[in-house]
């Protein structure tokens, strides 16, 4: 929102530019008028690449945590995953040597 306020405020600049030109003023007056313009311009610009950076490093800081988050929720998964393996392994093991009638059953 800042950005198109500081867009207008850049044409509104522009137009009083053009007025400043057309009129009857002295040539001095309209050099003023067309110095405050830019800088006015310049003011806007700045404010506008400034509300963007901002804007840009937080979307940045935003995808870093998320990009973590999403790490750690695949690296639990992955361990869920290891776990029930194991888990399944070891089950399977212990139910053949129990159908091969062993004393110790434990794998």
């Amino acid at each position: 929102m800042k950005t198109l306020s500081s867009a207008m405020t850049a044409l509104m600049v522009a137009l009083t530019m053009t007025l400043a030109a057309c009129s009857e003023d002295q040539p001095e007056s309209i050099s003023q008028k067309a110095e405050q313009a830019a800088d006015s311009v310049k003011e806007s610009a700045s404010a506008a690449y400034d509300e963007s950076k901002e804007t840009i490093s937080e979307a940045a800081e935003n995808t870093g945590d998320y990009m973590e988050e999403k790490g750690e929720d695949i690296s639990d998964a992955t361990s869920d995953m290891a776990t029930d393996a194991g888990n399944a392994v070891e089950d399977a093991c212990e139910n053949v040597k129990e159908s091969a009638g062993a004393e110790d059953t434990d794998c």
